[in-house]
């Protein structure tokens, strides 16, 4: 029975998603894999197919994790891709540079000081900044991300 109200429920935010509206789910399940089997009876039968980034290990001391991965895995065929993404979205010129040596593989360093009276607008901007991204890099089709255990990630 349970099982039957989530995928109503899932079935129903996605006729929503498609109407262009972001929608954020969260669902406590005693069983993980009651949870798997519940999103992957739902993402079978989804048209049009949506693309599904899904991350099962919170375990992570990287920024931004997992979306920076994400977004790095899909432009890692050319830097040049990734540095004209950057001038394409929206993003605070002073984030620009670290993103892009980051994605090289490089260690981020800022060549301006910080002002730590803005550093929550700088948190804000870089996250916003993420969000236009992952916007950009996933237009083509709807977007399902999955985070197992979300009060693990930091």
């Amino acid at each position: 029975m349970k099982k039957d109200k989530s995928l109503h429920l899932l079935n129903s935010i996605w006729q929503q998603t498609l109407d262009l509206q972001t929608k954020t789910v969260l669902f406590d399940y005693q069983s993980r894999e009651e949870m798997r089997q519940l999103l992957g009876d739902f993402i079978k039968g989804l048209e049009p197919k949506p693309t599904l980034l899904w991350n099962s290990d919170p375990c992570h001391d990287q920024p931004y994790f997992p979306f920076l991965d994400w977004i790095y895995f899909q432009w890692e065929e050319g830097e040049d891709d990734f540095e004209d993404a950057l001038q394409k979205v929206p993003f605070y010129e002073l984030h620009k540079p670290i993103l892009t040596s980051d994605f090289k593989g490089e260690i981020p360093q800022r060549r301006e000081e910080v002002v730590y009276e803005e550093l929550d607008y700088e948190i804000s901007e870089m996250t916003m900044g993420i969000y236009r991204l992952m916007e950009y890099t996933f237009f083509e089709k709807p977007l399902i991300i999955i985070l197992e255990d979300i009060n693990l990630y930091t």
